[in-house]
């Protein structure tokens, strides 16, 4: 499947669940915007160590970054196991880009 995606954009085949209560599911092709600058609460790209890339929602703290999941139980507001934000050093993440769209095929 291709994209006809303007110049700025580019498509990535999402894996996981960190983003399931807002509707991301694994096997998603998820349409991401290239920009290295984020505001809070956008969902994002982010390289992490340069080593791993991750799909969150970012945060700005006054001396760390958070990463934070989407993917609380619908029946409690309590998180799934693996649904905890992730704080980092600025110099730790590297933002490729922000979330703009997903395309399912069904």
């Amino acid at each position: 499947m291709e994209l006809n995606l303007p110049a700025n954009h580019y498509s990535l085949t999402y894996t996981g669940d960190s983003l399931c209560d807002i509707g991301i599911q694994d096997g998603d092709t998820v349409i991401i915007r290239h920009q290295d600058t984020a505001k809070d609460g956008d969902i994002v790209c982010a390289l992490i160590n340069r080593e791993e890339a991750t799909l969150k929602r970012y945060f700005r703290h006054d001396d760390s970054i958070e990463l934070r999941p989407e993917n609380f139980s619908g029946k409690s507001s309590a998180p799934l196991s693996d649904s905890t934000s992730d704080f980092y050093p600025p110099e730790q993440i590297e933002i490729q880009g922000k979330l703009v769209g997903i395309y399912r095929q069904y």
